[in-house]
Parts: C-alpha cells; structure tokens; sequence
C-alpha cells in the first residue's frame, strides 16, 4: 500500500479488506510501468494466497 500511495493512488488502511484485489492490481500495472516487469509482492501474494486456499481445502477433506 506504501508503494501505491508513493505513486500517487490513494489506499486506506479501514478499507484494505475489500479493496485488495484493486490493490494488487493496481500494484502490478504500475510495477509493469516502471520496471516492465511485474514486482516481486505480486508474486509472494499469489503463492500466500493458493497456500491458504490449499490448506483450507486439505482441512475440509481431512475432516472428512
């Protein structure tokens, strides 16, 4: 959020929740812009993210 607010894009900290998508977003293109490649959070957000998917479904079928 730091990196957006750097580059001029407002982001509030109440809202992040239901803002993140547009926040990663909006993140990337702007990483793309400035580097023509996509930044390095990007990629640690998405492998967090299926982490947590995978471990919510790996729960469900061990209780099972």
């Amino acid at each position: 959020m730091s990196f957006l607010d750097r580059h001029g894009h407002k982001t509030s900290l109440i809202w992040m929740r239901l803002y993140i998508f547009r926040y990663i977003s909006q993140y990337r293109k702007l990483t793309i812009a400035d580097t023509g490649s996509t930044g390095p959070l990007f990629y640690v957000w998405i492998v967090s993210i299926n982490l947590a998917l995978l471990s919510v479904i790996g729960l469900l079928i061990a209780s099972a």
